[in-house]
């Protein structure tokens, strides 16, 4: 019965005795790890670029206000924007790549795993 469920569950029971622990290899688990980085990536950009827009409109009126000069405003205010979203998409290609080293292990196992017989 154990096998049937873990076999729903995509777990593949591990019969190398010289590996310790007794958790079982699941593939199915890395992948659902690298579908949450993918999202996480995602919504990293969404959210820096945000928070770019809010601090930039926020310097932006700052200064317009200050110093009475539009154009500066606009420029600096573009400027936190565009490093924000820079930002936010190196730290969601750090993510991506995190993903993919994942999966790129599921992969060597799935290559390298002795079949059965």
């Amino acid at each position: 019965m154990g096998d049937d469920i873990g076999n729903l569950l995509g777990i593949q029971q591990d019969s190398n005795p010289n590996r310790g622990g007794s958790i079982p290899y699941a593939p199915g688990i890395i992948r659902q790890f690298a579908d949450r980085l993918y999202a996480r990536a995602g919504f990293i950009v969404f959210v820096y670029t945000v928070i770019g827009l809010i601090v930039g409109g926020v310097v932006g009126v700052a200064l317009k206000v200050g110093f009475s000069n539009d154009l500066a405003a606009w420029i600096v205010g573009t400027a936190i924007v565009a490093v924000a979203f820079l930002l936010g998409q190196e730290r969601a290609f750090h993510l991506r790549l995190q993903a993919q080293l994942a999966l790129c292990q599921v992969q060597i196992e799935e290559n390298t795993r002795k079949s059965p017989g």
